[in-house]
């Protein structure tokens, strides 16, 4: 035992064998003699014996040396013995080398507080614990005689020691032995160290602050004013001032102000007591002479025993006592610690920025909570330093601190709430006065010394004038005149600044006006903001302005306050006018925006009845249009259209507006409707059928509310309110037809369904079921769907033959919806189902019956409409010819109805045939409009009301015998270059009512003539075709072919498709003039009366001859201004220009006159960016060149007297021929980004004789010149984009056409078939750039110039042959990935998340994206290690081969089955397809697969992980595979660096060692940037002792 070390543990082990084999008086004279060395076996423990045992070792020797001393000590002093060796032990652990161990030690010694602490309270109850050593005394007494807390904050202080060690210092203090000196070496070892070191021991310190003494408080008060104030300073004394001494202190001093307030109490009881006894004894006598003088003399007499009169002494004494123990100074409590951390806190404040005010708020805590018996000091200090001239802390800090204390808990001293302090503080510093003094002294202070950056300034103003506020709302005071009138003066008349009167008015916007007395309010709106200049009006003063306004109102009760709004009972608002003229005479647009919006505010008060509602509509639309002048022409516009939107629920549609717009005829079937029963607006397709209804509304004459009505289009009734109009997938033109809800449910199915009975199968959308039918079954078992309901309907009506609808709902709702039940009990018990379906619907019908309330409501929308002086005022503004306000202009006659002065006026124009007053250019703006209504009016539409239809009937024919037609087509011939667009389209559209209906009295055959009226259909079905063919057929290849039979299969397939109606004249586009008696039954009804109504206009051209005659136009001169009008784009000239030559091809020879016709059409053809334009001119000349074609028609169907057209034959035969004249030579000359110029000559040369045409044109030349356009033109086509080259689809048209009817020049294609091959599948290594043909219609072309090429001529085909079988034979489609897309246009390829992989992928990312390490990866050569030899390869060292080229070797399958698990070569896999690949992402699934874990196990890609050990791995991975190869410093050269600790002394300098590393661990805690946290980590720190 004398040698004894740790490692000789097995002894005893051997002792404590033989303790339980031996007898014990034997064992005890046996081992007496060890005894002392097993006592003290500590000391035998090395260095070395302490590094390398642990807590289990310990704990064993510990068990041991107890079961052996057992034997030779008593039970006390075995277990003294056995605390004093375990904590020796510890000891040696905390004082090791080690860290571990010295931690290890440091744990134990916490446990062995906590232990100690436990034996502390169980002693008390438990005897048995006597002999324990482990006590609170014992313990301490080992730590102070062994110095641990030395050991701890010594030289050999370790961070990680610190940081564990809060037990122990606070046990050390709390039993008084850990010394004000001990705190001061902790305060002082901050100096040099790094912040977290700081900030740990003042976390100690914040631990024991609570508990300190007051003799230490003083110490480390003194000691932490000698260090830089920081965060943990100020941490520190803000948990100090918790401590429990103060919260003594402040007990005593409360008890003591308490028993103070007693005596004062009773003091004043007796001497009140007195005072009454003394008035009792004595005989008070007052003489008056009369009762009005002894009122006045009691009024003002106060007797001494008065409650009031007592309060008010009793104030005054407690203001009296109060000054005089302030003047006394602080108390014997009041000079100590707390006064000087608080004073301390008030030092730093000035000297910092952050930390400064930081200091001063925990003060003011402080001072209102721990230290509340200061709070009487520092309130009378603030007061007393805020009106000093100078004081130390900025007037803010002052006011702040004033209001804290005022706020804080009551009672304050002798006071028992804010008001009472108040007023005692306005008595003693006149504070009202005072404060506007400082605000006058802050301002002239600026002004001397003339400060450039205001913005403190003004910060100090707006403090002390939210501070000035707030006393006179604590104190229940209101703000004086005279008060506010010194703020004025102050602030607004002589303002530095503009911000300081922005300041003073957000000031009082943002005060209760409540706060100001009534001769200030009357001051600040009529002797002050009355009397600004508008222009001079701020924001904040407009703000300030109509919360006066409001507050006013509401005060003289014209507004009701309620909640959140405001009721209001008089539209004559008070200072309203102001608000008016700030709108319209108020330069600043944001003023005059501000204006508008609060008029606005007002409209939306709840009105206190009806008629207030309607004044104020009147009263605002008088205030805009009387504005309607000058520059506030455009803000007058905008309100009206505002008003019309708010007011009246409409909806403008605005060019911005995501949707389509779509043309919509309403027609008004609701019960006691007015003219105009039709009327054309414009909504769009993103609108609901609610905004649809209210916009209708109010077109409505009468006007109804929008729950009132219903709509019904094509078949189907629109009900749900919330669905959008573009889910009905409506066309452009479509007809609502209006009803009222309250018709009957006959009537509105006898509309729906006409006289042929319910066809349920032909609605999209089911009819709700009736009230009555929803009650029967309240459970509603397995109720179907509106579907599924109609087609049980349709099932019953066709077994029973019942056609009430609502009865077979009732009885299906009964039986559950069985179809089968309901067919049968209709069929057996169908009268007594009768009865109970009446007997039911008639009484909920009964309840429903409500009588239904009449109201005088005011439309705005009628108002202005039926107003002469408005509508005059909105079109004088249309005749400024200022775009910007004729658009909202036009809104404005978009959301009202009809004016019904045009109505009256067309009435007088029928009577005495004067047109010449609605047909007035003079202004052109109201002519518009009248012809709107005047084409409605006109049009061939299906009208219900008899008298109304008849009344139409006759204005046509009036309208026409008349001459007004003759006058509309004057305005075009004479006018045609000065009139718009919009009103040239009304006008086109009038004549071609009459024009069609002519011409088809006139015509034998209306299939043709009507493709001509459809234009726009007949385009689509040209294209339609065009589009759709894919080999062989281009743009109306087959158009021409068979001359006549084209249009008459077109018009046929067009009138297929037309069923419904639309704004524009029956015969437009959506509806064709009488169609053949063979698709008579596919129209609706509706149509077919609209058509039987356009049938009567052409029989009375044939049987009329006044109507006959009274269509005349001077042809000659019409045909050419038609060409004039084709820039304009409306579908009605180029419908006029062909129905006219086709009605009369004499005219033909009349474009030969027109010297710029062929250069028209090129020009539109190549320039215009109008597809549509485009097309309608492709589609005109093409139709201009076959009207020759009709040699089957008899010259006398056309024009009997025509002498011309026989004459001149020949000459319209060669109109093909004329335009390829014009437009092959200047193929290489046009300039165009559309195809159509070239589709045109196209299809020229493909209807034109071929002889003809070889003898004018040279079609190798031809065919050479656009051979070389297709390879010369660059690549336009852009694959991550949605661009057409559609010139090249141009060429290809032209070339696949010359080979078609010349197939000799595919011996000259030479060349041309690889080009076109590689243009459609050639990719190099810039994906972006090629294939050049990437588009599909660009493909389509080349592919269908390829077939023709190769059509009959085998060596071209031979020549494509080629490539495509080389393509083909390597195609494997298990290779291919259909589950991914083309990468976007920022030209990046993603990764696959392949379950809970982001942490690899982002990683795979950053390292992708470090160009450097990407291309050290992809350029490293590949290392295999294998023992297995690879055949035909050397080995660079035993087991290892090197690649330099990797790919050239996958041939080998024992290298590719090696590859699979290379995680080197799998990340090379992925950065080359990161790299090259155009797909959207790859799977980086094999690369997971690669590499492996520690364990040797892969990685699994469900669990998610630390990226940073997975850099870790990965890197790991990397560096291995890269030994012995050129790249085996690749990690270390791109990332990572040196990282090294040097210190400098001023003696000399200490040697240092730089530390690689890979990742640094940034601290991003409380920083700002990424930046902030890595100076953080390389910033110097200084070091002192």
């Amino acid at each position: 035992m004398k040698q004894w070390t740790l490692q000789n543990m097995d002894i005893l082990e051997i002792l404590h064998f033989m303790e339980n084999y031996v007898d014990r008086q034997f064992y005890i004279q046996t081992f007496e003699p060890i005894k002392p060395d097993l006592v003290q076996i500590h000391l035998k423990l090395t260095e070395e014996d302490i590094k390398n045992a642990n807590k289990d070792i310990f704990q064993r020797l510990s068990y041991l040396v107890e079961r052996i001393i057992q034997h030779f000590f008593d039970s006390a002093t075995q277990k003294q013995i056995m605390g004093i060796q375990e904590m020796q032990i510890l000891t040696l652990c905390f004082r090791c080398s080690n860290l571990e161990k010295r931690i290890f030690g440091l744990q134990q010694f916490c446990e062995k507080i906590l232990t100690a602490q436990e034996n502390d309270q169980n002693l008390k109850n438990y005897s048995y614990l006597k002999d324990e050593w482990y006590t609170s005394k014992n313990v301490l007494q080992f730590f102070v005689e062994y110095q641990i807390f030395n050991d701890l904050f010594g030289e050999k202080a370790h961070f990680e020691l610190i940081k564990r060690s809060f037990p122990l210092i606070r046990f050390l203090y709390k039993n008084k032995e850990l010394k004000k000196e001990g705190i001061i070496q902790m305060i002082r070892m901050v100096n040099g160290k790094h912040e977290t070191w700081t900030n740990m021991i003042f976390k100690i310190l914040n631990n024991i602050a609570e508990i300190l003494y007051e003799q230490d408080m003083e110490s480390v008060l003194q000691e932490i004013k000698t260090i830089k104030i920081d965060q943990n300073i100020l941490d520190f004394l803000k948990a100090m001032g918790r401590n429990k001494v103060f919260e003594k202190i402040e007990n005593k001093i409360s008890q003591k102000k308490k028993k103070q307030n007693e005596n004062i109490l009773q003091d004043l009881e007796e001497q009140t007591e007195e005072n009454i006894n003394r008035l009792k004894n004595n005989d008070l006598i007052i003489k008056v002479h009369n009762e009005s003088q002894m009122e006045s003399q009691q009024y003002q007499f106060r007797k001494p025993g008065d409650r009031k009169y007592q309060q008010n002494e009793q104030f005054q004494q407690q203001q009296q006592k109060f000054q005089d123990e302030s003047d006394e100074g602080s108390n014997e409590y009041e000079d100590g610690i707390r006064g000087r951390i608080i004073q301390y806190l008030l030092d730093i404040v000035h000297e910092f920025g952050e930390i400064g005010n930081q200091a001063f708020n925990i003060a003011c805590q402080l001072i209102c909570n721990q230290f509340r018996s200061l709070r009487e000091k520092y309130l009378l200090y603030a007061f007393d330093m805020l009106f000093q001239n100078d004081p130390p802390l900025p007037p803010t800090q002052y006011m702040t601190l004033i209001q804290k204390i005022i706020q804080s808990s009551y009672p304050l001293d002798q006071f028992r709430s804010q008001q009472d302090l108040i007023k005692w503080l306005d008595s003693k510093f006149n504070f009202k006065i005072s404060l506007l003094a400082l605000l006058g002294r802050i301002k002239r202070r600026n002004l001397e010394k003339q400060v450039e950056n205001l913005s403190n300034y003004i910060e100090l103003v707006d403090a002390i004038l939210k501070f000035y506020f707030y006393l006179f709302q604590a104190s229940d005071t209101k703000i004086e005149s005279s008060q506010l009138r010194i703020m004025w003066q102050l602030l607004v008349e002589n303002a530095i600044v503009q911000q300081e009167q922005d300041v003073f008015f957000t000031w009082l916007h943002n005060i209760n006006m409540n706060q100001l007395d009534q001769e200030a309010q009357q001051l600040l709106f009529f002797e002050y903001l009355i009397k600004v200049e508008y222009n001079s009006y701020t924001i904040q003063m407009l703000n300030c302005l109509t919360s006066l306004i409001i507050y006013f109102n509401v005060q003289y009760r014209i507004l009701k306050s309620e909640f959140d709004t405001y009721t209001i009972n008089n539209y004559e608002l008070i200072g309203i006018e102001i608000v008016w003229r700030l709108l319209y005479e108020c330069d600043n647009q944001e003023i005059s925006q501000r204006a508008f919006q609060f008029l606005l505010s007002i409209t939306k008060f709840k009105p206190s009845n009806q008629n207030i509602q309607n004044q104020i509509k009147e009263y605002y639309i008088q205030k805009v249009f009387a504005s309607l002048k000058d520059n506030n022409i455009g803000k007058s516009l905008d309100l009206c259209l505002k008003l019309l939107e708010d007011l009246e629920g409409l909806r403008t549609m605005k060019n911005n507006e995501k949707g389509e717009k779509i043309a919509v005829r309403i027609e008004n079937g609701c019960k006691g409707s007015m003219e105009p029963k039709r009327q054309d607006i414009l909504i769009n397709s993103g609108m609901t059928i609610g905004q649809v209804k209210q916009q209708i509304c109010t077109k409505l004459v009468p006007q109804v509310k929008p729950e009132e009505i219903d709509i019904l289009c094509r078949g189907q009734w629109l009900f749900n309110d919330s669905k959008q109009i573009k889910d009905y997938k409506f066309d452009q033109k479509i007809t609502f037809k209006i009803s009222s809800k309250s018709q009957t449910d006959e009537d509105a199915a006898q509309k729906l369904y006409g006289n042929e009975g319910p066809k349920m199968s032909n609605f999209n959308e089911a009819i709700p079921l009736p009230q009555y039918v929803q009650l029967i079954d309240q459970n509603k078992v397995n109720e179907p769907s509106p579907s599924e309901i109609m087609q049980k309907t349709n099932q019953i009506i066709d077994f029973t033959g019942e056609q009430d609808l609502d009865f077979i709902k009732f009885v299906l709702a009964q039986k559950q919806w069985n179809e089968e039940n309901t067919i049968q009990d209709i069929l057996d018990n169908k009268d007594q189902l009768m009865v109970e379906y009446h007997e039911k619907t008639g009484k909920i019908q009964q309840q429903q019956k409500v009588q239904k309330k009449q109201d005088n409501q005011v439309c705005l929308a009628t108002l202005i409409s039926e107003n002469h002086q408005y509508m005059t005022s909105l079109f004088d503004v249309l005749n400024l010819n200022n775009s910007q306000l004729n658009q909202k202009v036009w809104l404005i006659l978009q959301l009202i109805p009809r004016n019904k002065e045009i109505y009256e006026m067309i009435d007088q124009c029928l009577k005495d045939a004067n047109w010449e007053r609605l047909i007035d250019l003079e202004n052109p703006h109201r002519l518009y409009y009248n012809l709107q209504i005047l084409k409605e009016l006109l049009e061939c539409d299906m009208i219900e009301d008899l008298e109304e239809c008849k009344k139409r009937r006759e204005c046509r024919e009036k309208f026409l015998k008349q001459g007004a037609l003759s006058q509309i087509v004057q305005l075009v011939l004479v006018y045609v270059d000065g009139l718009d667009t919009n009103l040239l389209s009304t006008l086109l559209s009038i004549y071609q009512i009459y024009s069609n209906a002519y011409a088809l009295s006139q015509v034998s055959s209306t299939d043709e003539f009507m493709s001509l009226m459809n234009l726009k259909d007949t385009i689509k079905q040209f294209y339609k075709q065009f589009e759709d063919k894919i080999v062989n057929n281009h743009f109306l290849a087959n158009v021409g072919k068979q001359e006549t039979k084209s249009i008459k299969q077109l018009s046929s397939n067009s009138n297929s498709q037309t069923v419904s109606s639309n704004i524009t004249p029956q015969f437009n586009s959506q509806c064709p003039t009488p169609p053949p008696d063979d698709i008579q039954n596919i129209i609706p009804e509706n149509k077919k009366q609209a058509q039987d109504e356009f049938k009567l206009l052409v029989q009375g051209f044939k049987e009329d001859p006044q109507m006959f005659n009274s269509f005349q136009v001077d042809w000659y001169s019409f045909i050419p201004v038609l060409i004039r009008l084709i820039p304009t784009n409306l579908e009605q000239v180029f419908s006029i220009l062909l129905t006219t030559l086709y009605l009369k091809p004499s005219l033909l020879l009349r474009l030969y006159d027109i010297p710029e016709l062929s250069t028209q059409f090129a020009i539109q053809l190549t320039q215009s960016t109008s597809e549509e334009l485009r097309r309608m001119v492709a589609v005109t000349i093409m139709t201009i060149c076959e009207l020759r074609a009709y040699d089957n028609m008899e010259i006398e169907d056309f024009d009997q007297q025509d002498e011309i057209f026989n004459n001149d034959m020949n000459q319209i035969k060669d109109f093909r021929t004329y335009f390829l004249e014009e437009y092959i030579p200047i193929l290489d000359k046009v300039q165009t980004e559309y195809e159509d110029f070239y589709v045109v000559i196209a299809n020229l040369i493909t209807k034109t004789n071929k002889r003809e045409l070889q003898t004018k044109f040279n079609f190798n030349q031809l065919f050479q010149q656009l051979k070389q356009f297709v390879i010369d033109r660059p690549v336009i086509e852009e694959r991550f984009g949605e661009n057409e080259d559609k010139v090249v689809q141009g060429y290809l048209i032209l070339l696949t056409t010359l080979l078609e009817i010349e197939p000799q020049l595919k011996e000259q294609t030479e060349g041309l078939t690889r080009e076109i091959y590689d243009y459609l599948f050639h990719l190099s290594d810039d994906y972006q750039k090629y294939p050049k043909f990437k588009r599909r219609i660009t493909r389509k072309r080349g592919f269908q110039l390829l077939i023709e090429i190769c059509k009959g001529n085998e060596d071209n085909f031979l020549q494509i042959l080629e490539p495509i079988m080389k393509n083909h034979e390597k195609f494997d489609p298990s290779e291919i990935d259909y589950d991914t897309g083309v990468k976007g246009t920022h030209g990046f390829v993603g990764l696959r998340n392949l379950g809970a992989t982001c942490y690899i992928n982002s990683l795979l990312q950053q390292f992708f994206m470090n160009k450097a390490f990407r291309s050290g990866i992809l350029n490293s050569q590949i290392m295999i290690k294998t023992q297995i030899p690879l055949v035909g390869y050397e080995q660079k060292e035993q087991d290892i081969y090197l690649f330099d080229n990797i790919v050239d070797h996958l041939e080998n399958y024992q290298i590719r089955n090696l590859l699979r698990d290379h995680p080197l070569f799998q990340l090379q896999q992925v950065f080359i397809q990161l790299q090259e690949s155009v797909r959207q992402f790859i799977v980086p699934q094999q690369l997971i697969q690669s590499i492996k874990g520690y364990d040797n196990q892969p990685i699994n890609v469900i669990v998610q992980q630390d990226v940073n050990e997975f850099f870790n791995l990965l890197t790991d991975k990397i560096e291995q595979n890269q030994k012995h190869t050129n790249q085996q410093n690749l990690i270390h050269h791109v990332m990572g660096g040196l990282y090294g600790n040097e210190i400098r002394s001023i003696e000399s300098d200490c040697e240092f060692a730089d530390e690689p590393f890979l990742t640094v661990t940034i601290e991003i805690k409380n920083k700002k940037s990424l930046r902030g946290g890595i100076r953080f980590v390389h910033q110097t720190r200084f070091i002192g002792g």
